[in-house]
């Protein structure tokens, strides 16, 4: 066998595989072509694949509208693109994605069945989740609160968690033909617990250590695990475009931030919502040493003329719409 060309899904999974056996193949709608291709974008006879004096093969379009695309190159009739393995090996003819993989070129390696390691560690984290929730909602809660003040505290952590697997399962289901369920779970548990750590973590440290942008940026990184949970999310369900979504992922995260940070500079001249650091640990855990009194007040005298400037500018304001209104 020479080659196996390979008709894929929009997902990446194969449709149609035909083995290669001798040079050239015909791709088109024509049923004596060596492939039919069942899309109205094709041409009868689109494209040819054939090998060159050296044995490498390499697609070239025949007469049509559409031709062939490797990329964001197009090949117009007559023209040839020389196929390798791997990435070299796709193009497309009209709406369908191929693939010609030849003997001996190098394969991803075996992934593991997501079921193999059990769902005891999933079930694990997912507690663990759940125990963080019920902790911070006690040390929340009065004394002597009544029962029904416990109820959502939990009730509601689980029940998020599956019914938010289980709609991820269904994205699971319908691309991969397989209800993933465990593997969601898995990195639902996962992040959630990470935004809970990341949200209590960044601002302990900054009290610890004197650090307030360490507090200002707590809800930007949680913000951004939850970037990240939903990006291996959809790498779950489209495990083939997995690199793409993360640069997605990463890419709406970083518009985002700029997006509000500059917001909130231009309604409250900071880039930050917080000011400083709204969690502060025991004193016994503090490291940074303590400000005197004297640098306190200095450090605040400071802002003064920041905040007589703010209220003549809001005073100009109130009166130029007081005038706008008299007009």
């Amino acid at each position: 066998m020479l080659a196996r060309l390979e008709v894929l899904e929009r997902d990446g999974h194969v449709r149609h595989s035909v083995p290669v056996h001798a040079w050239p193949l015909r791709l088109g709608r024509a049923i004596d072509n060596d492939v039919v291709l069942d899309d109205p974008h094709v041409a009868p006879y689109h494209a040819e694949i054939d090998a060159d004096a050296d044995g490498r093969p390499g697609v070239r379009a025949l007469p049509g509208l559409n031709g062939l695309r490797q990329g964001r190159r197009r090949l117009g009739p007559g023209e040839r693109l020389a196929l390798g393995g791997g990435e070299a090996g796709h193009f497309t003819a009209g709406h369908t994605r191929l693939r010609l993989r030849l003997p001996g070129e190098p394969l991803a390696p075996e992934l593991p069945l997501a079921h193999a390691r059990g769902p005891w560690i999933t079930l694990g984290i997912g507690a663990l989740f759940w125990l963080w929730l019920v902790a911070e909602h006690a040390i929340e809660t009065d004394p002597g609160a009544p029962p029904a003040e416990w109820l959502g505290a939990v009730i509601a952590p689980p029940l998020t968690l599956v019914a938010w697997s289980g709609a991820w399962a269904l994205a699971s289901k319908l691309f991969q033909r397989r209800l993933d369920f465990w593997p969601h779970l898995r990195v639902a548990a996962v992040g959630s617990l990470a935004v809970q750590v990341v949200g209590w973590l960044l601002p302990g440290l900054g009290g610890m250590l004197g650090w307030d942008l360490l507090s200002r940026i707590g809800s930007g990184a949680s913000a951004a695990v939850t970037t990240a949970m939903v990006a291996a999310h959809a790498g779950i369900v489209l495990p083939l475009l997995r690199r793409r979504l993360v640069v997605a992922a990463a890419a709406g995260y970083v518009t985002g931030c700029a997006v509000l940070m500059g917001l909130q500079h231009e309604r409250q001249d900071r880039w930050f919502a917080e000011l400083y650091t709204t969690a502060l640990p025991p004193p016994a855990l503090r490291l940074a040493p303590l400000a005197e009194p004297a640098d306190f007040l200095r450090d605040a005298a400071r802002l003064e003329p920041r905040l007589q400037a703010a209220v003549r500018e809001a005073e100009a304001k109130r009166k130029e719409a007081g005038d706008s209104e008299e007009d």
